[in-house]
């Protein structure tokens, strides 16, 4: 008589088998470039909801995150269970039962900054209302600073590259304008790629517009992980001291470091 614990045992064969460290090797593999993806496609979506916000009220202050480092957690279990009824009279089994329970958990995450700097925030709408059309106010001489801050003077001049764009073509180059579309709900096109909104305002690229979104992106980027340095009229909040001044008066320079993860600590220049 074949003993009833051998098909158990060989149910415990495939659960070993399922959730050996190769099948979990693949399938985070596989999660983790849908992550990494996921990067891009979060900037822009946040890039295109601001986008709506100063749209609908251009008034509004449009909040930005940056996404810090990301987990991968996947967690693999298993159990078995196998009953036997024996029978004491017939001096055989009556019955028997066993069961198999595999499960798989999965948890992605990101780790996010929020931006509270006022001075990066304000700079931010004006970029906002800038790829808009708008006119931004002259409170915070947000245009003066985007220009010395996108465009220094003595880019390009250091290098054996060819001439440098003017300052206005450089500003055009970094916040560029008619690639964007702006409207309600029942105007989005089936074929746009992405598409923000605010309430009841819409904001969507097609597939030639994608260019300007990136642009501007990697422009708010720029903005959103620069470093501070000392200057007349310096950023509230502590400063790393000590830091030498900057040639021209202005509350930011191009950042020394390609990425912060801590954005409203200033980092030191090497």
């Amino acid at each position: 008589m074949r003993w009833p614990g051998d098909y158990p045992m060989r149910r415990l064969i495939v659960l070993a088998f399922l959730t050996s460290t190769g099948c979990t090797h693949l399938q985070l593999e596989r999660f983790t470039t849908k992550q990494i993806a996921t990067q891009t496609d979060i900037y822009y979506t946040e890039i295109l909801n601001n986008l709506a916000m100063v749209a609908k009220y251009p008034g509004s202050l449009p909040p930005f995150t940056l996404l810090g480092t990301g987990q991968i957690q996947i967690t693999d279990s298993g159990s078995n269970t196998d009953l036997v009824n024996p029978n004491s009279v017939m001096q055989g089994v009556v019955s028997t039962s066993y069961g198999v329970t595999i499960s798989r958990a999965d948890q992605l995450n990101w780790t996010i900054w929020p931006i509270s700097d006022p001075d990066r925030l304000a700079l931010m709408r004006c970029v906002y209302q800038l790829a808009l059309g708008l006119s931004p106010s002259d409170c915070d001489s947000c245009y003066e600073k985007l220009r010395k801050l996108l465009c220094p003077e003595s880019a390009g001049k250091t290098s054996g590259t060819p001439a440098h764009l003017s300052e206005d073509e450089c500003l055009c180059c970094a916040i560029p304008h008619g690639w964007m579309n702006v409207g309600c709900k029942r105007d989005v096109p089936h074929h746009a790629c992405y598409v923000g909104h605010y309430r009841d305002t819409y904001v969507w690229v097609t597939p030639d517009g994608l260019e300007g979104l990136t642009r501007l992106t990697l422009t708010i980027l720029n903005l959103a992980t620069i470093s501070y340095t000392a200057s007349l009229a310096g950023p509230p909040g502590p400063l790393p001291a000590p830091v030498p001044p900057p040639p021209a008066p202005s509350i930011l320079k191009p950042r020394i470091t390609p990425f912060i993860l801590s954005p409203n600590v200033p980092a030191v220049p090497r």
